[in-house]
């Protein structure tokens, strides 16, 4: 993607934000994200990848690194992967855990 296409993107995108604030503050809408601010929204997404989508994509990856450790039959390369694949979801799961404190730093450090 260019550089004018994200600009153009990211200009829409604010827009779209901000005039759907005002159009349902003048309705009475009510948010149905239960969030009231774009930095509540990222730690609700974080939140929800550490409580339910990353625990499961890890486990996934653990399992399918055990099996191609058991099925390597004697290759050293697919058991290396499979040690590998083992290594990059505990290693992801545990960034994904550090990403709240992440926020917070961020947050503390801009206030």
């Amino acid at each position: 993607m260019t550089k004018k296409i994200q600009n153009i993107l990211v200009l829409l995108f604010s827009s779209l934000l901000f005039l759907n604030a005002k159009i349902s503050h003048a309705i009475g809408l009510e948010n149905p994200l239960k969030v009231g601010s774009i930095p509540d929204l990222i730690y609700a997404v974080v939140d929800w990848f550490v409580i339910a989508i990353g625990p499961a994509i890890a486990v996934v990856m653990i399992i399918y690194g055990g099996f191609q450790i058991l099925t390597a039959g004697g290759d050293p390369k697919k058991f290396e992967e499979g040690k590998k694949a083992i290594l990059y979801a505990v290693v992801g799961y545990g960034i994904i855990l550090l990403a709240e404190g992440v926020i917070l730093i961020i947050q503390n450090l801009l206030q």
